[in-house]
């Protein structure tokens, strides 16, 4: 708390500069490129987990049957650099965690890495020409490229009215910045939000033209890693003991579901992105032969553990969705459908 009041001193510095720059594309002073392929952008304004991966999942589950589609991430902690295009071949180290697990579950879609994502996007539609559609993930603050459609998530647990910009604070830029979003979501709610609530966010995020959902997570299956086979969720997490192993950004809700089950786990709590070591292995190792515990991780960490345990050790992996509240899943695909087909 200490260095959290020390560096808000450097938040308005950071505000003002992010503000001149964003001004600067305002203005054409600096300059955005679009595309005639329609983009999606979704994005955030505050570091760290909203949601965005299975939202990403979710848009492009709806599109990739009837329109060619693709993602472009920026592949962040990969060991690559520059633009590359998923194949069978690729491997979680040279797209990054979340575009391999994107790659690895939405079959029908492309899936690229690129820092710029003007290249990226290029190079896409030179790669396949014939591509309908380009879901841009995490590129709401890349101001280089101008998305069709901007969707930004906003975590129901994070307030951003509550919260400065870095350091901080954990925005992005300025609360502004919304006014160049044309949807916004809350993602995490909790299942029952009253209509009062979501009229409170409506109206603590001045939302006047744009388009506001809410969505909560929902775990929709457990799987064994290597095989993939598929198990009943509540037979798997009652075991005795249950080590979950996670690098993602907010962890919290995922321990608070599997606690239902069971009551005694163990958390290995690693950072968002986390790259797994040897030493990671001997410690899941020594937690399972202490415990013969069941071990429990995500999608996007398990290629990675799979990595390091060589299929050594049985790992299940608790697969995660979304689900619109107050009945406004079919409003949200009309605006993605319609925006494609445009």
């Amino acid at each position: 708390m200490k260095f959290q009041r020390i560096f808000c001193v450097f938040s308005p510095l950071y505000w003002t500069l992010t503000y001149l720059r964003n001004k600067a594309y305002d203005t054409g002073l600096y300059s955005s490129t679009s595309f005639t392929t329609p983009t999606i952008c979704v994005g955030n304004i505050t570091v760290g987990g909203t949601g965005k991966t299975p939202h990403v999942e979710y848009i492009c589950s709806l599109l990739q049957d009837t329109f060619r589609t693709a993602i472009l991430s920026r592949g962040y902690k990969r060991k690559t650099k520059g633009y590359l295009l998923a194949s069978p071949l690729t491997t979680v180290d040279e797209l990054g965690d979340e575009p391999y697990f994107l790659y690895k579950k939405l079959q029908k879609t492309n899936v690229a890495v690129c820092e710029k994502r003007v290249l990226g996007v290029t190079k896409l539609l030179q790669d396949n020409p014939t591509i309908q559609a380009i879901i841009l993930d995490d590129a709401f603050q890349h101001r280089a490229i101008k998305a069709g459609l901007n969707i930004v998530l906003i975590d129901y647990n994070r307030p951003i009215w509550n919260d400065c910009v870095f350091p901080g604070g954990m925005l992005r830029e300025g609360t502004y910045a919304l006014e160049r979003a044309h949807s916004i979501i809350i993602t995490k709610c909790p299942n029952n939000l009253t209509n009062t609530e979501m009229e409170m966010w409506k109206r603590k995020l001045h939302i006047t033209k744009q388009t506001l959902f809410f969505t909560t997570i929902k775990y929709t299956s457990i799987y064994e890693a290597e095989s993939k086979k598929q198990h009943d969720i509540p037979t798997i997490l009652s075991s005795k003991h249950i080590l979950l192993v996670t690098g993602i950004a907010q962890p919290k809700p995922m321990y608070t579901f599997i606690s239902q089950y069971c009551k005694d786990i163990t958390h290995l709590n690693f950072a968002d992105h986390h790259i797994y070591t040897n030493d990671d292995y001997a410690l899941i190792l020594q937690q399972y032969k202490t415990y013969r515990t069941t071990i429990v991780t995500t999608e996007k960490d398990a290629p990675k553990i799979l990595e390091i345990t060589r299929n050594q050790l049985p790992i299940y992996v608790l697969s995660i969705g979304i689900t619109f509240l107050n009945d406004s899943e079919t409003e949200f695909q009309s605006l993605i459908q319609t925006h494609i087909s445009k």
